[in-house]
């Protein structure tokens, strides 16, 4: 199996006239020539302009559409999360009802009130 050259002289070597193309495309120009300037007449600037109208408004409606169901499916999702919360916590408290009051602070208050005691 012959060695491959380094990239770098690979790519030099293939020169300006073998430049890659889009997905098999030719190209149609050779070096240095320029499409000649055609004018565009008012009437296909209005149209132009005309469809640009358009198509703003249209994109800013389609925002607007999008901006409320997404408001809509995080309020939604909102509210599912608060609801699983709060059944985590009465499931909690039915589970644990005596954990709670075991707290430090209630602990502190029993020994307290033992000492208070004579």
């Amino acid at each position: 199996m012959p060695e491959r050259k380094p990239r770098h002289q690979r790519v030099a070597a293939r020169g300006k006239d073998q430049r890659k193309t889009r997905q098999g495309e030719a190209m149609t120009k050779t070096p240095g020539e320029v499409e000649p300037f055609i004018p565009i007449t008012k009437a296909v600037r209005d149209a132009r302009k005309a469809f640009r109208q358009v198509d703003a408004e249209k994109a800013v409606i389609e925002h607007e559409i999008a901006q409320k169901a997404f408001s809509a499916n995080r309020e939604q999702l909102k509210v599912e999360r608060l609801a699983r919360e709060v059944e985590l916590k009465a499931k909690r408290r039915m589970i644990d009802p005596c954990k709670r009051h075991l707290t430090p602070s209630f602990m502190r208050g029993i020994s307290l009130f033992r000492k208070m005691e004579p």
